[in-house]
Protein backbone atom coordinates (compact mmCIF):
# COMPACT_ATOMS: atom_id res chain seq x y z
CA UNK A 1 0.00 0.00 0.00
CA UNK A 2 1.18 3.77 -0.74
CA UNK A 3 1.57 5.55 2.43
CA UNK A 4 3.07 8.89 2.13
CA UNK A 5 2.89 10.88 4.92
CA UNK A 6 0.84 8.82 7.28
CA UNK A 7 -1.97 8.72 4.62
CA UNK A 8 -2.49 5.62 2.28
CA UNK A 9 -3.78 6.50 -1.29
CA UNK A 10 -7.60 5.21 -1.84
CA UNK A 11 -10.85 5.37 -4.54
CA UNK A 12 -13.83 7.13 -3.22
CA UNK A 13 -16.93 5.45 -3.64
CA UNK A 14 -18.84 8.55 -2.98
CA UNK A 15 -21.89 10.17 -3.62
CA UNK A 16 -24.04 7.35 -3.41
CA UNK A 17 -27.59 7.35 -1.94
CA UNK A 18 -30.55 5.16 -2.02
CA UNK A 19 -33.41 6.63 -4.14
CA UNK A 20 -37.06 5.67 -3.09
CA UNK A 21 -37.87 5.47 -7.10
CA UNK A 22 -34.55 3.94 -8.17
CA UNK A 23 -35.03 0.35 -9.40
CA UNK A 24 -34.06 -2.46 -7.04
CA UNK A 25 -31.09 -3.96 -7.35
CA UNK A 26 -29.85 -0.53 -9.02
CA UNK A 27 -27.43 -0.15 -6.18
CA UNK A 28 -25.87 -3.39 -6.11
CA UNK A 29 -25.11 -2.92 -9.97
CA UNK A 30 -23.62 0.63 -9.28
CA UNK A 31 -21.18 -0.72 -6.36
CA UNK A 32 -20.21 -3.68 -8.32
CA UNK A 33 -19.48 -1.47 -11.56
CA UNK A 34 -17.69 0.83 -9.19
CA UNK A 35 -15.75 -1.72 -8.00
CA UNK A 36 -14.61 -3.29 -11.55
CA UNK A 37 -13.57 0.41 -12.72
CA UNK A 38 -11.39 0.49 -9.38
CA UNK A 39 -10.04 -2.90 -9.97
CA UNK A 40 -9.14 -2.18 -13.70
CA UNK A 41 -7.35 1.29 -12.15
CA UNK A 42 -5.66 -0.79 -9.81
CA UNK A 43 -3.62 -3.04 -12.55
CA UNK A 44 -2.98 0.37 -14.00
CA UNK A 45 -1.83 2.74 -11.05
CA UNK A 46 -1.31 -0.02 -8.02
CA UNK A 47 -4.19 1.81 -5.85
CA UNK A 48 -5.70 -1.29 -3.27
CA UNK A 49 -8.04 0.63 -1.11
CA UNK A 50 -11.71 1.57 -1.49
CA UNK A 51 -13.14 3.67 1.33
CA UNK A 52 -16.43 5.38 1.86
CA UNK A 53 -18.74 7.18 4.64
CA UNK A 54 -21.96 5.91 5.37
CA UNK A 55 -24.67 6.30 8.25
CA UNK A 56 -25.03 3.53 10.90
CA UNK A 57 -28.13 2.02 9.17
CA UNK A 58 -26.42 1.44 6.27
CA UNK A 59 -23.01 -0.53 7.72
CA UNK A 60 -24.72 -3.55 7.18
CA UNK A 61 -25.47 -3.23 3.26
CA UNK A 62 -21.66 -2.21 2.96
CA UNK A 63 -20.33 -4.66 4.89
CA UNK A 64 -22.08 -7.71 2.09
CA UNK A 65 -19.90 -6.03 -0.64
CA UNK A 66 -16.25 -6.48 2.08
CA UNK A 67 -16.42 -2.99 2.94
CA UNK A 68 -15.32 -3.01 6.89
CA UNK A 69 -15.76 -0.20 9.55
CA UNK A 70 -12.15 1.41 10.58
CA UNK A 71 -13.89 4.35 12.69
CA UNK A 72 -16.19 7.29 12.60
CA UNK A 73 -15.73 10.54 10.50
CA UNK A 74 -14.12 13.92 12.63
CA UNK A 75 -17.78 14.57 14.25
CA UNK A 76 -18.76 11.23 14.47
CA UNK A 77 -21.70 10.91 12.13
CA UNK A 78 -20.52 8.25 9.68
CA UNK A 79 -18.39 5.69 9.75
CA UNK A 80 -15.34 5.29 7.43
CA UNK A 81 -15.45 1.87 5.71
CA UNK A 82 -12.79 0.47 3.49
CA UNK A 83 -12.26 -2.70 1.14
CA UNK A 84 -9.11 -3.85 -0.34
CA UNK A 85 -9.42 -4.95 -4.31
Amino acid sequence: MNVNHGVAQAYLLGQLAKADGAERGFGRMMIEHALDAFSKGNEMFGCRVVRLDCKDHLKGYYESYGFTVTGKNHNGTLNQMVTII
